[in-house]
């Protein structure tokens, strides 16, 4: 019998992608501008979050991100 793996987490590109159907979704006005709070900067989450937001709004040239911040989570005790 063989092994089988599989990852455990959630798919950070849909949920980065389902941020950004929301915004198009929810907001119709014209050229609006965007700032992104992400997670631990670098951190793989935060890297495919941002990309399925990016990708999503790429479709719409009104909506672009304009700053992202680091939003500075840390670990509880």
């Amino acid at each position: 019998m063989g092994i089988i793996t599989q990852p455990v987490g959630g798919d950070n590109y849909a949920v980065g992608k389902m941020v950004a159907q929301y915004i198009l979704e929810h907001w119709d006005k014209k050229n609006c501008t965007i700032y992104e709070i992400e997670g631990l900067p670098g951190s793989t989450p935060a890297v495919w979050r941002h990309k399925g937001l990016a990708d999503e709004l790429a479709s719409n040239s009104h909506f672009y991100i304009e700053a992202q911040a680091n939003g500075e989570w840390f670990e509880g005790p």
